[in-house]
């Protein structure tokens, strides 16, 4: 699904990260273990396309990355929110969808019950806890059945008992063919695949 070969990736005249080759198939969960500053989130603007200082091939569904520019087959969720703080959470949720069918709904409705959210809905963004924004990002990725979601830092958002649950709806999108990247500090459980940055190359354990 996801192939990246002879990639660098720059920061003004530097390489921070590199991959000889990298092929990530659907339905996978891969972990991405790195240290601050190891050049993790800006893989993931790269893939995204939103950071294009850059060398080598990104394909994404034998198309490469840039083909989706204009409309995204890539959902990330960045440390820093990208939510609507003076909107409600369903509001939010529902951002990507000019129209919605009632089976969306009903999913939305199910993964917010999952992760203690359900209760809620009609509350502003800005009264919610960091944890809540994150699920609310998460959600929102999921139910739109991307190719790839790419999750920056998910070990800051969540404890085990929420990360469980963060897993279980990524998990709605897993069984649609969607793969999911998350990145982290330390090694994740639940995941298919683990790599790690590591003097500034990207290496599978």
């Amino acid at each position: 699904m996801l192939k990246i070969s002879d990639f660098f990736l720059n920061k003004k005249k530097d390489n921070i990260l590199s991959i000889g080759y990298l092929e990530i198939e659907h339905s996978q969960i891969v972990n991405l273990i790195g240290n601050n500053n190891s050049g993790k989130s800006l893989f993931f603007k790269t893939i995204h396309g939103e950071y294009f200082n850059f060398s080598g091939d990104i394909i994404i569904k034998e198309k490469p990355a840039m083909f989706y520019r204009k409309r995204k087959q890539t959902a990330l969720v960045e440390v820093t929110s990208n939510l609507l703080p003076n909107e409600t959470v369903w509001v939010n949720i529902l951002l990507p969808f000019p129209k919605i069918s009632s089976r969306i709904k009903m999913k939305i409705s199910e993964l917010c019950f999952l992760v203690g959210i359900d209760d809620i809905l009609h509350e502003k963004v800005r009264n919610t806890s960091f944890s809540q924004q994150k699920f609310i990002e998460i959600i929102r990725a999921v139910v739109q059945l991307p190719y790839l979601i790419m999750v920056d830092d998910i070990d800051l958002y969540f404890d085990e008992v929420n990360y469980a649950k963060a897993i279980e709806v990524l998990r709605f999108a897993i069984s649609s063919g969607s793969s999911v990247l998350l990145s982290s500090k330390k090694k994740l459980p639940n995941v298919d695949r683990t790599l790690k940055i590591q003097t500034s190359a990207v290496v599978e354990l």
